[in-house]
């Protein structure tokens, strides 16, 4: 009788003993898991175009997969959209667009995405958007909506947190690795803004002429003494006993068709770089900061 306790006791404790390891294990098969998988998140990451890939790469560095779809704005604007784009995007990770039409197809696009993998993300949202004048039509898309809304650099923090947002969702693990850089960032491109700044206000006494839209927000952001001109329009009144004008413009095409009122009243005449399909967003307030420079100390030392 002894012996059969003994043995249905020695039974009970190697069960106990065989449960307990289990249990051990499960939970640091777990953990290891756990842990395994964080450390090897590797998100693939799609964008529109190269700005916006540029403003990805400011906050993941090299950790993740970062492509764009497209190599010109050409491409871009007219894009017709089939079901394999569609299916090619829902595998991704996240899909990061600019919004306020700059992709005229953009929103029809992300709506129809399947959306049980990806995660789509308007970089737009929040930012202020002006109105063009009238309606632009790519294809079978058109919309009021000025696209250029990065131009305004508050516009451009908005776009880079829902940047740096939607990743720290994806991997909440090194979401203090992107808060970092997300800052680093902004610290960088504030400098360089503030630098914009300040050559602007030296140029206080000036009107800026200009006839592209997407010049409205860096005009409005700089709060420059402005004046939008079309062509065979009559200046006359708004233009007299004004000696400091300079006609700003970022496409060579619209500095030839006012070519005669530029003439006409003696204007100066200063280009912008508008963001486009192959520049970093840091890289053209550089390349505006130093044609603004440029321009004013051109006119400081003809005085």
């Amino acid at each position: 009788m002894k012996k059969k306790m003994f043995l249905l006791l020695a039974i009970c404790l190697m069960l106990l003993f065989g449960c307990s390891n289990n249990a051990s294990n499960d939970t640091s098969t777990d953990g290891s898991t756990e842990v395994k998988t964080q450390k090897e998140v590797k998100l693939d990451i799609v964008t529109t175009d190269r700005i916006l890939y540029y403003m990805v790469k400011d906050i993941v560095g090299e950790k993740h997969n970062v492509d764009y779809m497209f190599n010109s704005m050409d491409s871009l604007l007219y894009f017709k959209f089939t079901d394999d784009s569609l299916y090619n995007i829902a595998k991704q990770d996240l899909f990061i667009y600019m919004g306020a039409a700059y992709e005229p197809w953009g929103a029809s696009f992300a709506d129809q995405i399947n959306k049980s993998n990806v995660g789509i993300i308007n970089v737009s949202r929040g930012v202020s958007i002006l109105s063009l004048s009238k309606e632009a039509t790519y294809g079978d898309y058109s919309s009021k909506d000025n696209p250029y809304y990065l131009l305004n650099y508050d516009n451009y923090k908005i776009a880079l947190l829902n940047i740096k947002n939607s990743i720290q969702d994806k991997d909440p693990k090194n979401r203090d690795v992107y808060e970092e850089n997300f800052n680093e960032t902004i610290n960088r491109t504030q400098q360089e803004q503030n630098n914009i700044k300040d050559i602007i206000s030296k140029l206080s006494g000036y009107t800026f002429i200009y006839s592209e839209e997407r010049l409205d927000y860096f005009l409005r952001y700089y709060g420059m003494d402005s004046l939008k001109v079309v062509p065979d329009g009559d200046y006359g009144t708004a233009l007299e006993g004004k000696s400091k004008l300079v006609f700003l413009y970022s496409d060579s095409s619209s500095l030839a068709q006012y070519q005669s009122l530029i003439k006409k009243y003696g204007m100066g005449a200063l280009e912008l770089k508008v963001y486009s399909n192959n520049m970093k967003y840091e890289d053209m307030l550089l390349v505006n900061e130093g044609l603004i420079e440029a321009f004013y100390n051109s006119v400081n030392i003809k005085q």
